[in-house]
Formats: C-alpha cells, structure tokens, sequence
C-alpha cells in the first residue's frame, strides 16, 4: 500500500476525532506550546519540577507559529492543526512498519497488519492525539524499520540508534523498548553493533544536550530530564498520587481492552511460537516478542500505569494477531476446506463492525462535550465583551485538568481553576469535593462572570453552594454521562441552566476559560 492510503486515513482520523481522552494531550503538549508561541498557557506543575521533555512541546508551538503566520490560529484549528501533525508522524510509522513486514514475512502478512492497523479503535482515536505516547510509538515502529533484524555484510546501521536517541529525549521512558533491541544487536553481531554505535553516538549526544538545553531555558535552571524523571517516578514513587494498579493490570485489562476481538489470535501466537520451525521469520518473531515481553514486565513495575503507557506495543500486538490469522487461512486452505475464505472474511468482517462502532463512540460522543463547551466560549467572548462592555473572568470547578484551556479558549482572559496538587487530586474524589474546594478558594469575587460546573454529580444539589456564593453571572454544566442533561444538538452535555428548577429551558451554552484556582497562566 502506497504512502499516501497511510497518510490520507490518519488525516481522516485527526478531523474526525472531536472527543477529550486525557489531560496529557493539552497540559504534557497544546498547552505548553500554546505558551511558547502566544506567551501565555497553563504550565502545571511536572514542568516546573523538570518532570517533562519540553522538546514535543517545542515542535508543537512551530505549528501554531505557523498558523498566526498566516492568520489561522482560531480555537478550533490549534486543536486539530497539531493532530494533524502527529497523523502525519503516525502514518509515517505505519508505513515503515508495514513495509518491515513485507520485506520479512511476505504480503499476506503484510496486509492483514495493515487492514488491523487502520480499523483497531484504540489505535485509530488515541494515535492521531498528541499524546507523547502517541509520537513514541511512531518513532518505535521506525526503528523496526531500521533495525538489523538480518545483517549486510559490510554495512551499518546507526540510523535506528539516532532515531532511538530522538524518542528518548522526547519520552526518557521508551528506553525500556529500546534495550532489548540494542543488546540483540549486541549478542548477534558485536563488532556491527560498536561500528554503528560509534557513528551515531555524536548525533545522538547532539541531540540529548540539544533537549537539555531546551529543559534549562524554559525551567529558568539547569534541567536534566531522564534524571528528574526517574528520581520523582521511580525512585520516589511520586506518580502514585495519581492512582495505584495491581501488578497484572495490562496484562488482564488493558491489552484485551485495546486489543479487543484480536485478543485470541494474539494469544495464540505465543503457543503458535513455540510449535513453528526454526527459521528466519520465527527469529524475527521471538526478536519482537522479547521486546514485547521486556518492555510489558518492567512497565508493570510501576505502581501507576495508564492504558495509554503501552500504546507504543500496540502495533507489535496487531502485527502478532495478524500472523495468526494468516496461519488460520493457510491451514485451512491447506486441508482443503470449502469455506476458508469466508470463515476469514467473516472474522475480518466482525472486527471492522464491532470496532467501527468503538471508533465512532471514542472519537464523537465520550468526553466530547469538554471540548465542545470550550470551543463555543471561545466564540462568545469575544461577543460577550461587545454587548455587555465586560471583561470576562472564568472560575473553572471541575476535575483537575479536565478540559482545553488557553488551546481550546486562546484568549488572554483571568481564569482560575483546580490544579493536581496532592490535595486537589484526592478532593476531586469526594463526593462534595467542589463544596470543600471553594471554602478553601473563598468567596466568588465580582469579577468573576462565568462559572463552569464540570460535575456530574447532583446538579440540583449545587443550588445551596450557589447561593452561598452569591453568584449571578453565567453557570455552565458539563455532567460527564450521556444520559445526564444531554443536549440533543450535540453530545455529552454542552448545556447551561439559569436556573434549578425542573423547566426544560436551554440557553446558548456560555463557557469559561482557562487559568487556575492553584495556579495561573
């Protein structure tokens, strides 16, 4: 499949995706470049202690000087326009990882990873976000390309190691995937492995100093990433504050979850392997699934994990389903049964439905209201200001970075809302958390004139909390399920009630933007 079939579906798949998934794709990437480029952003508090690479950022913020450039830096399209950018980085991934597999396991193969690939859901709504897991694996499936899975006599192959050198200085945590396959290189061919190491060494110190400088003029200090990485994460275990999973949490929820139907292909393959003859492909096959195994194990070791940690396994997931599936076409060719192709296609066929519907309800309904309701702020502030000669001023209460701030709104307006501290975290758990976060904030001040409501918890219950903060400006309310509050024009509540009583009257949503209740940009 030529390039441009890869990179005009991940274009589709950027526009088409409209839903919020995680705070770390606007506070790890927009908001931060949001800041470079346009001088002010939400910065939260990993920045300011060094816990993040500001290299992805960096590249981010080109992207939306390029848009002021040319007079397109409306709300809307600093949302998609970086999107668009990592389809682009993802399709390019894709594309080197299939032709991989086409060089080494033939085109049957070929084909079913890259028909797995465009219509698995997780792969499709999470790959085109700018997560940082999201370009980590986009670099992760080019070096497979590069790397010497066989050797050319003569030849070597520092390429991959450069590549490696640029994925860790964007995401320090990748080195777990790149270990494996160094030191296979290492056992297999050492004399190879200290040519190629010697040439990329300098490019890939370049580079390395290159995203410390970058660290050190942003955090005001000297910063080395890796190192305040590992100090907070690992060995402190500063990351448990945001959660805690047992041990086998990928392994029994999250890879079926993303894997979904391809779960039994994929779990045969591992029986499969150590059935198959010895040859090249089975070689290449235990390669992967070292890595693979590797990467899984010392990922588990960490108390806090999120789905989305594993996403650069992702495709080496699909590529060992699919060759599965292949072995099932071909033994049942092979014993002559009449209805080999359609067994196939029905297979394929309930893997495009089942994941089809995914797709539509991950990329256009769940969370899809956060970014909705800050969109049309953006677009009635302005108007706002206009009509009622004010300046507005937003008090955000809702989850900790739970919604686009200065990315989604890109006005310069006061806003305050709810940062991670450990104490935010743990009231946003409470029930009555709000009512304990604004007797610590105070009470509403004038200034303020909108007030965002991101809690699905009782609507009618906030009526006492409200009049004791005097409030008489605009209320918005964002419940976080479908079935509550639900605006039929669009989806997940993007609805905004002046009152708390049971009339079905709707005004025009109104919404609130960005800057902190702990901090502000």
């Amino acid at each position: 499949m030529k390039f441009i079939y890869f990179l005009a579906y991940r274009i589709f798949a950027a526009v088409f995706v409209r839903t919020f998934y995680n705070p770390d794709e606007f506070f790890q990437s927009m908001e931060v470049a949001h800041r470079m480029a346009f001088g002010y952003g939400a910065i939260t508090w990993e920045w300011k202690e060094g816990l993040r690479s500001f290299l992805y950022p960096l590249i981010i913020s080109f992207v939306y000087w390029i848009l002021e450039a040319l007079g397109l830096d409306q709300p809307y399209n600093l949302i998609l326009a970086p999107r668009l950018m990592q389809g682009t980085l993802q399709a390019i991934g894709e594309y080197c990882f299939v032709k991989f597999i086409r060089k080494n396991f033939g085109n049957r193969i070929a084909n079913m990873t890259t028909f797995f690939l465009m219509v698995n859901f997780f792969n499709f709504h999470i790959g085109v976000r700018t997560l940082t897991n999201s370009i980590e694996m986009s670099l992760l499936l080019i070096v497979l390309y590069l790397y010497p899975f066989s050797f050319e006599k003569g030849r070597s192959y520092w390429q991959y190691m450069i590549v490696a050198a640029l994925a860790f200085c964007i995401r320090c945590t990748c080195i777990v995937i790149f270990i494996p396959l160094g030191v296979s290189h290492l056992v297999r061919d050492w004399t190879n492995f200290w040519k190629s190491f010697r040439i990329a060494i300098g490019p890939s110190l370049l580079l390395l100093a290159a995203s410390t400088a970058v660290d050190s003029y942003f955090c005001e200090r000297f910063v080395f990433n890796p190192y305040h990485f590992f100090m907070f994460n690992v060995y402190n275990q500063g990351s448990t504050i945001f959660g805690v999973e047992k041990f086998t949490y990928y392994l029994t929820s999250v890879i079926p979850d993303q894997l979904h139907i391809l779960t039994l292909p994929f779990v045969l393959q591992w029986f499969s392997m150590f059935r198959r003859k010895k040859d090249g492909q089975l070689e290449i096959l235990w390669q992967i699934a070292g890595t693979y195994v590797f990467s899984l194990f010392v990922t588990s070791l960490n108390p806090h994990k999120e789905e989305r940690f594993i996403l650069p396994l992702l495709p080496l997931s699909i590529f060992m389903a699919s060759v599965t599936v292949v072995q099932w076409e071909e033994w049942l060719i092979k014993n002559r049964s009449k209805v080999a192709r359609f067994l196939i296609i029905w297979f394929c066929t309930t893997c495009f439905l089942s994941d089809s519907m995914l797709i539509i309800k991950k990329s256009r309904f769940d969370g899809r209201g956060r970014i909705d309701v800050t969109l049309r702020l953006a677009e009635s502030l302005d108007e706002d200001r206009r009509i009622q000669g004010r300046t507005p001023s937003i008090l955000f209460l809702g989850e900790c970075y739970g919604y686009p701030l200065a990315s989604g709104i890109h006005r310069p307006i006061p806003t305050r809302f709810v940062a991670c501290t450990d104490q935010t975290y743990y009231l946003k758990k409470a029930p009555f958390w709000l009512h304990a976060y604004i007797k610590k904030l105070g009470k509403t001040s004038d200034e303020i004139t909108h007030l965002y409501f991101g809690y699905s918890g009782n609507l009618y219950a906030s009526e006492p909390l409200l009049n004791w903060l005097d409030f008489t400006g605009d209320i918005i309310f964002e419940p976080n399920k479908l079935t509550n509050y639900k605006d039929s024009r669009t989806t997940d509540t993007v609805a905004i009630r002046r009152d708390f009583s049971r009339r079905t009257e709707w005004l025009a949503t109104r919404e609130l933007p960005p800057a902190a209740g702990e901090e502000d940009y």
